[in-house]
C-alpha cells in the first residue's frame, strides 16, 4: 500500500521505547538498523525500500529523525508512513519516503489523569545453561595434569602460571611434594563467577502519567514519561526523561494550538563513551 498507519495501540506492544524499531518491525518496505545494543542506544537507522532521505513530519511541521526518535510512545497517536512517490514529491526531491506522526491532544470532557507501567527483565548468563560449556577450576588442572603427564609439547616454560608453575617447580626441587599436592588443591577450587562478578539480571521500566481534558473552546493534553534500561552487563543503564504540552484553542474563527516537548538523556556504559 502507498500509506500505511501504526496505530497507538500497536506502538505500545513493543517492549522498546524505540520508535524506530517498532516501525521497522511493522511496516513492509521500511528496515531498521541499529548499531548499538547497549542501554538507552537503542534508536534504530530506517530506510525505505533500501534508501535514506526519510523525511518526519511531526503534528504538521518538519522535524528530525532526532525529534521522531525523541518522542514517547505513549504520547503518539498514530503514524502514518507514505511510500508513493506522488505523494512523497511534496515533502521535496529530497524525501524517498514521509513519517507522519500525530501526537495525542485533548477531548472535550472532565479532566482525565492516566498512569502506565511496563517492565521487562532480563536474565544474565550462567554457568548451568546449556549453552555454556567451559571448565571449571579441577577440570582445568585435570586438564593441565594430562597433558603434562603424556608430555605434549608446551608453550614458553617463563610463562607458566598456576598447576603448571607449580609442577615445574616440584620437578626442580624448588618445592616438596607435599607442598605441590596443597598448591594443587587450591589451584582445584579456585573458582571466579565471572557472570556473577560482571553480569546482573536487570530489570528495566517505564512510566507515562497524562492529564487531558477541555471544553468547546479549549482543550489541554500534558504528559511525563520516565525510561530506565538496566543492561545486563554491571552499571550499565540507560535513563530517559520525556514531556509534552498541548493546548488547543478554538473560538469562531480563531484557531491556535500551543506545543511543547523535550526530553533528557542520561547514559552510562563500560567501558564509557
Amino acid at each position: 500500500a502507498a500509506i500505511s498507519t501504526v496505530s497507538d495501540k500497536e506502538l505500545l506492544k513493543a517492549p522498546t521505547m524505540s520508535i524506530s524499531n517498532v516501525v521497522g518491525a511493522r511496516i513492509a518496505g521500511v528496515a531498521a538498523v541499529q548499531s548499538s545494543g547497549q542501554p538507552g542506544s537503542d534508536n534504530a537507522t530506517l530506510t525505505m525500500r533500501g534508501q535514506t532521505g526519510i523525511v518526519y513530519v511531526i503534528d504538521g511541521i518538519r522535524r528530525t529523525s532526532a525529534d521522531f526518535n525523541g518522542l514517547d510512545p505513549n504520547e503518539i497517536e498514530s503514524v502514518s508512513i507514505l511510500k508513493d512517490a506522488s505523494a512523497v514529491a511534496v515533502y521535496g526531491l529530497d524525501a524517498n519516503g514521509v513519517f507522519i506522526v500525530t501526537t495525542k491532544q485533548g477531548k472535550e470532557g472532565p479532566p482525565t489523569v492516566r498512569y502506565s507501567f511496563s517492565g521487562t527483565l532480563s536474565r544474565k548468563p550462567r554457568y548451568s545453561d546449556r549453552n555454556v560449556n567451559v571448565m571449571n577450576s579441577a577440570e582445568r588442572v585435570a586438564y593441565s595434569r594430562e597433558i603434562l603427564e603424556k608430555k605434549m609439547e608446551y608453550g614458553d616454560k617463563n610463562t607458566w602460571i598456576g598447576y603448571e608453575k607449580a609442577f615445574e617447580d616440584y620437578r626442580n626441587g624448588l618445592m616438596t611434594f607435599e607442598q605441590f599436592q596443597q598448591q594443587t588443591e587450591y589451584y582445584e577450587t579456585l573458582d571466579t563467577d565471572w557472570f556473577d562478578v560482571l553480569c546482573r539480571d536487570a530489570f528495566s521500566h517505564t512510566h507515562s502519567l497524562s492529564f487531558s481534558g477541555g471544553s468547546k473552546t479549549a482543550k489541554y493534553y500534558a504528559s511525563v514519561g520516565y525510561n530506565r534500561q538496566n543492561g545486563v552487563l554491571q552499571k550499565e543503564f540507560g535513563d530517559r526523561y520525556t514531556a509534552s504540552m498541548k493546548v488547543t484553542l478554538n473560538y469562531d474563527r480563531f484557531n491556535a494550538t500551543f506545543d511543547l516537548k523535550g526530553n533528557v538523556q542520561k547514559q552510562e556504559h563500560t567501558p564509557s563513551d
